[in-house]
């Protein structure tokens, strides 16, 4: 919804006050404001618990040795481990990186 919140001369819009508000306010949400709210899902779902992995350079890193290589992205979009072999899309092996890292933070 950040869209610019405006109309023309002969049709001004509707909600205008309302719209403007509201995209001023989107941007201001910083992530740090996001990152706490998690915390209560594992307690109101029987328990469990939350850890926090650092996702900086996870789709270069190899979910199966944690190594990481600038030559493993032969794409935007691929990613094939050169120490291994293992390989797939860039946001998968990404996403496993970072799961593999949020189970050691665990442990």
């Amino acid at each position: 919804m950040s869209a610019p919140a405006r109309g023309t001369p002969e049709e001004p819009g509707r909600h205008l006050s309302a719209r403007s508000g509201l995209n001023l306010a989107i941007p201001d949400q910083g992530r740090g404001a996001s990152v706490p709210m998690p915390g209560w899902k594992p307690a109101g779902r029987g328990g469990g618990r939350l850890a926090k992995a650092d996702p900086r350079g996870a789709s270069r890193t190899c979910p199966e040795r944690g190594r990481t290589d600038a030559g493993d992205r032969p794409s935007r979009a691929g990613f094939r481990c050169l120490g291994c072999g293992c390989g797939g899309g860039a946001d998968h092996e990404g996403a496993l990186s970072v799961l593999a890292a949020g189970q050691a933070a665990i442990v």
